[in-house]
């Protein structure tokens, strides 16, 4: 079986956050190449990926360089089995109970819809802008569109717009306890901010998480079977 490792010998320095968007990653305009962002991709995913010889520039996490990676196989008697009891599932005729009743349980929540009818003294209103914190001195700070905005513990969400500004309601009953908002994008690390209902104005710097970027280099191998290793021990003795 063959298998291999992701190695990137030169990681590339280039900002992420600043290169174009793509189908499949972003576009470096200083090395006229696709990144493709393989941060979130299963080893089975990147063994199907990466398995031939092209050349490709690629975005991942630290977890996924210089492992082994290998094809996962499906066992041919578990398929048998899924078939099997999908058939019959096709095939048998539905039985039902005259005396059994189905249970429903009915759980009471509040949609977006009830929340808008209530007035705005029952909310707190906070504004803010997401920047892209410079990691080095010759880097400039950048507006961040698209980052998720979520209320902790709750539905209540926004995204940042394309200038990186964003604006959130707070049920003011919320207060009664610690309210954190989290901001979440794409290859930057996660941040909680806890609110306070006498700051509204909020500046959120995100910076970038830790990844590796650059030209990958796929390192093949295969693994010797047992009788590979009896067939090369049994010649080297015969030439003694």
């Amino acid at each position: 079986m063959t298998k291999y490792t992701i190695q990137i010998p030169n990681p590339c320095t280039e900002n992420w956050n600043t290169m174009t968007p793509t189908e499949r990653g972003k576009f470096c305009s200083n090395c006229k190449k696709e990144v493709i962002n393989y941060q979130y991709y299963s080893n089975n995913q990147l063994f199907k990926s990466l398995n031939n010889d092209e050349k490709i520039c690629g975005r991942f996490s630290p977890y996924q360089i210089n492992i082994e990676l290998k094809a996962t196989k499906t066992n041919p008697l578990y398929q048998l089995g899924l078939f099997l009891g999908f058939s019959s599932l096709l095939l048998s005729t539905p039985v039902y109970s005259q005396n059994g009743k189905s249970k429903m349980e009915i759980v009471e929540s509040k949609s977006d819809d009830e929340l808008k009818q209530k007035s705005s003294d029952e909310f707190v209103e906070f504004y803010g802008k997401i920047i892209g914190k410079a990691t080095t001195g010759n880097e400039n700070s950048y507006s961040i569109q698209g980052v998720n905005i979520v209320q902790k513990s709750t539905k209540n969400s926004v995204q940042s717009n394309f200038d990186g500004d964003f604006k959130i309601k707070i049920p003011l009953e919320d207060f009664r306890d610690e309210v954190t908002l989290v901001f979440n994008y794409i290859g930057m690390e996660t941040k909680e901010v806890k609110l306070s209902t006498t700051k509204n104005h909020l500046k959120i710097e995100m910076i970038v998480s830790n990844v590796l970027m650059g030209e990958v280099v796929i390192v093949k191998y295969k693994k010797r079977n047992i009788f590979t290793r009896i067939g090369k021990v049994f010649k080297k003795n015969t030439t003694h």
